[in-house]
């Protein structure tokens, strides 16, 4: 997997890690968590300098409404093509919650939803790399049409 940002591969700082995982991550380590590794752990991770977190579209925000601003990114993570949840939680996280963070999209995407993507609010994605080059078009063609979605 690689992110693209502004239609331009950057390096991934982070790892994901898991419950499952045999090590506990340190606290230097850049990493992104799931939900149910935030609940049982928030306490140890909340000191991490560089911790995200993975939202998969199905789960509720509510209840981290205090803890949004201990994340260096919030990575959502769309679970199929139909699913649009992640377009109206990220424009959530930015709107309701000033979210100025990193935002990252990941999961189920079409090439043609970029441009939308990043009006929502994403400022990265994460993609297979075989499919780099036809995201890359796809943004040059968003950015050179001048047109409004309704």
């Amino acid at each position: 997997m690689i992110v693209l940002r502004n239609g331009l591969e950057e390096k991934n700082e982070y790892s994901k890690w898991s419950l499952e995982s045999n090590q506990f991550p340190k606290k230097e380590d850049s990493v992104i968590i799931n939900l149910d590794a935030w609940n049982k752990h928030k306490h140890e991770f909340s000191e991490f300098n560089y911790i995200g977190l993975l939202i998969n579209s199905d789960q509720n925000l509510e209840e981290l409404n205090a803890d949004l601003n201990v994340f260096s990114i919030i990575q959502l993570n769309f679970l199929t093509f139909k699913d649009g949840r992640p377009f109206s939680i990220a424009r959530q996280i930015r709107k309701k919650y000033n979210f100025k963070r990193e935002l990252r999209a990941s999961g189920y995407m079409l090439p043609d939803q970029y441009g939308y993507l990043l009006r929502c609010g994403f400022n990265t994605i994460e993609i297979p790399e075989k499919d780099k080059e036809i995201w890359i078009k796809v943004l040059s063609l968003e950015s050179k049409e001048n047109y409004q979605q309704f």
